[in-house]
């Protein structure tokens, strides 16, 4: 009879490790259509980057190369050179953000599945717990004689004498 209560309460609570899991899945698939997002957002960014990139390029070759003035495509060389690194730098800036945006995100989404998924495991083990001590205990009380001595108290004060 108590084997099968326990057999029912161990059944249980694979159950809910099951239901566990499932909710787990479910967060890290949420995590990974953010990141994916995120990704999708990164790569247009980069895109429009890249074209903006390649127009401002192209623009400067020509206005330097239509320089007749070797003096001014000199100073010109130099001043598109330091646009290019700034406007490298700030899309690499942008870049970045956008990647640690869409990874904070994912991680969260994460993070917050763990500390539930502790919090569930930690409940279902005190109840799995709690009920089979409760299934363990005998199902008797164990009998007092007149002096209120239980058989195990009168045996050690028996061993004593």
């Amino acid at each position: 009879m108590k084997s099968d209560n326990l057999a029912g309460l161990y059944q249980g609570y694979w159950s809910s490790i099951y239901e566990l899991q499932q909710r787990n899945l479910e967060a890290m698939l949420q995590a990974r259509q953010a990141f994916m997002e995120g990704a999708t957002n990164l790569g247009e960014r980069y895109m429009d980057v890249l074209g903006k990139l390649t127009k401002a390029t192209v623009e400067t070759a020509q206005d330097i190369l239509n320089d007749s003035d070797p003096l001014s495509r000199i100073a010109k060389s130099f001043d598109a050179l330091k646009a290019s690194a700034q406007n490298g730098s700030s899309s690499s800036n942008l870049l970045t953000e956008l990647v640690s945006r869409s990874g904070a995100e994912a991680a969260g989404i994460i993070q917050t599945r763990a500390f539930a998924a502790l919090d569930e495991m930690k409940a279902m083990t005190i109840n799995v717990a709690s009920n089979a001590s409760q299934e363990a205990r005998p199902s008797y009380a164990p009998t007092k004689d007149s002096a209120g001595a239980s058989p195990l108290q009168r045996d050690h004060i028996s061993d004593r004498q």
